[in-house]
């Protein structure tokens, strides 16, 4: 007897458990319209009369971008659009539903074409509705298809026959893919090397390197060189730029005062002295220079200062040298044996 007790109380266990279930599932399943709407939809950009924007990064200049904002609208009325608002036909936009009930998203359809110049561009829409305007901004770093970096390059004044290096950045930012960059033609005093580098500012960007050499022609002077770069993608349209390259050739060495004159009568100085100044890249010490005469030695020289790119002589002339315009002083490249300066003597009231 006690048995059957205790599996009848079993089996009325087990029978109202399965009745609760069927109800917890009945409960959940017979009011699907309430389940629907209050149910989480697509994720949001913000929320219908407050404002929201979109950085649209670092992009290509008269590029075109479609981009979709989700508005919620989180207020207990349901909200219809009346109108769209836009700056200029740079920007067009439309709204996907017009009517918008409580806890749902509206989808704003925006077509963005960026500037013909590089720029920091700001867009506005608005978004109006029954109740509300909502004001949505596109922020974009507008760059030419190839920005440069920098778009000048100033070796300034480099010594006759002496190299020079500079680097610059091109960057992409086209919406499809460059297979080369190129470089125009190039004068006989310029070289250059391109190599890509990993892009840092966009993921699927492209970036090169170019290593600019620049030799100082023999001739003292100033020279130009306007660069073309050009990058190529396959089928579609090739996009350019250009670098200006300026130096000025000098002498390796330049010499102040370029004469010197000796008053030998009285008790006059007889000690002037020359600034040598030596130009950049610094590819000459004063160890690698001998001053000399045109004749015998006839005046004394000591160097007062030979610290970086300037340097100083004293010259001392004594009283027991007769006049004369023909002596020249001589500043030779010790290794190569050229004369790099000549700085002519002037003696008068000599012996």
């Amino acid at each position: 007897m006690l048995r059957l007790i205790t599996i009848l109380g079993v089996s009325l266990a087990v029978a109202a458990f399965l009745l609760c279930m069927a109800w917890a599932n009945f409960v959940m399943t017979a009011r699907p319209e309430k389940a629907a709407a209050i149910s989480p939809q697509v994720e949001f950009d913000g929320v219908i009369g407050q404002p929201c924007k979109r950085d649209l990064g670092v992009i290509a200049t008269g590029s075109i971008h479609s981009e979709v904002f989700f508005l919620r609208n989180e207020s207990d009325t349901v909200a219809e659009v009346t109108g769209i608002e836009t700056e200029c036909r740079c920007t067009s936009a439309k709204a996907s539903p017009t009517v918008i009930e409580p806890n749902t998203n509206v989808a704003i359809h925006v077509t963005y074409t960026a500037p013909s110049a590089a720029a920091d561009d700001h867009r506005r829409i608005s978004l109006l509705t029954t109740n509300s305007r909502t004001a949505i901004s596109i922020l974009a770093n507008v760059r030419e298809p190839l920005t440069v970096g920098p778009k000048s390059v100033v070796f300034g004044r480099i010594g006759q026959g002496a190299s020079v290096r500079r680097e610059i950045t091109v960057e992409s930012y086209t919406d499809y893919p460059l297979h080369d960059l190129s470089v125009g033609e190039l004068p006989s005093w310029l070289q250059i090397s391109v190599s890509p580098i990993r892009h840092s500012q966009r993921r699927d960007g492209q970036a090169w390197r170019l290593a600019i050499n620049g030799t100082a022609p023999d001739s003292s002077g100033h020279f130009n060189h306007s660069l073309s770069l050009t990058g190529k993608g396959t089928g579609k349209n090739d996009v350019n730029a250009t670098v200006t390259i300026s130096m000025s050739s000098v002498p390796p060495l330049s010499v102040v005062p370029s004469q010197l004159l000796f008053d030998l009568s009285g008790a006059k100085s007889r000690e002037k002295e020359l600034h040598i100044s030596v130009a950049s890249p610094l590819t000459i010490t004063p160890s690698d220079i001998e001053i000399k005469f045109n004749r015998a030695n006839p005046l004394g020289i000591r160097w007062k200062n030979a610290i970086g790119r300037n340097w100083k002589l004293a010259v001392t002339a004594s009283d027991d040298l007769p006049d004369g315009d023909d002596l020249e002083i001589l500043i030779v490249n010790r290794k190569t044996m050229s004369v790099l300066a000549r700085v002519p003597v002037h003696l008068l009231n000599g012996k």
